[in-house]
C-alpha cells in the first residue's frame, strides 16, 4: 500500500454499505413523492436504524482510535449528510416568512410520532455535537504525512480553514434549530397545544408540496453522494469498492428489497384508488420535521374509492 493511498474501513463505508445508504435515501424520497403511506413509516424507521447503527460504530471506533480523519469525514457524510436538507428547507421558511401554507415539510401524510420525534432529534443533535468536536478539536490536531481532501463544491483541503469554518457554522446553526424545536415541542406538549390546528387541503395542493419537498431532499442526497464518492477518489482510498463479503452484500440486498417493495406498494395502492386529503402538521413548529402530540391530531377521513377529491 502506498503511504498516501490509505486502506479504507470497509466495515463502515464499504461499497455495499454506501449503496445501502444511497438506496435507502431514495427509497424514502420515492415513498414520500409517490405518497405510498404504508412505506413512509417503514423507510423512515429503516433510515433511522441505518444512521443509529453507523453512528454508534463511529463512536466506538473513535474511542479505540482506529479511524483516520478521512474515515470519520466519510462516515459523517453517510450518517448525517442526507439531513442537510434541513438547511435549504429552513432557508425556504425564512424566505416565505414562516408561512406554514407554503412550507413543503408541513404537507405530509404521516407526522412523526412523539417518541420517534424525540429520538430522531436526539440522534441529530448527538451527530452535530460529534461533528463540532471533530472539526474544532480533531481535524487541526490529527497527525498526517499526506494531504487529505474534502468536498466544498470543489476539491479542498480536509484540514483547511474553509471546510472547517463552513462545517462548524452549519453544525452550530443546526443545533440551534434542534434546540428551539425540541424546546417548543416540550412547551406545546405541556400546554396541550401541539398539533391542534388542522388545515386540510386538496390532494393536488398536497401532491405539489410533497413533490417540492422530495425534489429538495433528492438534490441534497445527490450532492452528498457526489461528495462521498469524490472524497474517496481524491484521497485514493483502497479496499472499499468491492461487493465481495456478507458485510457488504447484506445491507445492499436488504435495501434493494425495500426499494422494490416501495414500487410494489405504489402499484397496488394506485390500483385500489387509495387516496386521502392532506393535513398541515403542527404548523407553528420551528423544528423539521413536525411532530404530533399524542391524541392531538386527527387523521382526516379517507375517502371511498371512486369518490371525488377537490
Amino acid at each position: 500500500m502506498d503511504a498516501c493511498s490509505p486502506d479504507g474501513n470497509a466495515d463502515l463505508y464499504g461499497l455495499g454499505i454506501r449503496l445501502g445508504f444511497y438506496l435507502q435515501w431514495f427509497s424514502s424520497i420515492l415513498a414520500n413523492a409517490l405518497l405510498v403511506e404504508e412505506e413512509i413509516l417503514a423507510t423512515r424507521f429503516a433510515l433511522f436504524i441505518f444512521m443509529s447503527a453507523t453512528f454508534v460504530t463511529l463512536i466506538v471506533q473513535t474511542i479505540r482510535e482506529a479511524l483516520t480523519i478521512i474515515d470519520t469525514y466519510t462516515v459523517l457524510l453517510l450518517c448525517f449528510g442526507y439531513h442537510y436538507f434541513l438547511i435549504p428547507t429552513f432557508l425556504w421558511r425564512v424566505l416565505t416568512c414562516f408561512n406554514h401554507k407554503l412550507d413543503p415539510t408541513r404537507w405530509i401524510l404521516l407526522a412523526y410520532s412523539p417518541t420517534f420525534y424525540v429520538f430522531f432529534v436526539i440522534l441529530l443533535a448527538a451527530t452535530s455535537g460529534f461533528q463540532l468536536w471533530f472539526w474544532i478539536s480533531e481535524i487541526p490536531n490529527f497527525p498526517t504525512t499526506c494531504a487529505s481532501y474534502g468536498f466544498l463544491f470543489s476539491k479542498v483541503s480536509l484540514q483547511g480553514e474553509a471546510l472547517r469554518a463552513t462545517n462548524i457554522t452549519l453544525q452550530v446553526l443546526l443545533i440551534l434549530v434542534y434546540s428551539l424545536g425540541l424546546f417548543q415541542y416540550i412547551i406545546q406538549k405541556s400546554k396541550k397545544t401541539a398539533g391542534t390546528q388542522i388545515i386540510t387541503a386538496s390532494r393536488k395542493v398536497g401532491e405539489t408540496f410533497q413533490l417540492l419537498r422530495s425534489t429538495i431532499t433528492g438534490m441534497v442526497a445527490i450532492i452528498i453522494i457526489i461528495a462521498t464518492e469524490l472524497t474517496l477518489s481524491w484521497n485514493d482510498v483502497q479496499g472499499v469498492d468491492e461487493l465481495d463479503s456478507a458485510g457488504q452484500l447484506i445491507p445492499f440486498f436488504i435495501v434493494i428489497a425495500v426499494l422494490l417493495h416501495v414500487l410494489w406498494a405504489y402499484y397496488h395502492s394506485s390500483a385500489r384508488g387509495d387516496l386521502r386529503n392532506f393535513v398541515i402538521q403542527n404548523p407553528t413548529a420551528v423544528m423539521i420535521p413536525a411532530a404530533r402530540s399524542p391524541g392531538s391530531l386527527q387523521t382526516p377521513a379517507r375517502p371511498q374509492a371512486g369518490a371525488g377529491i377537490t
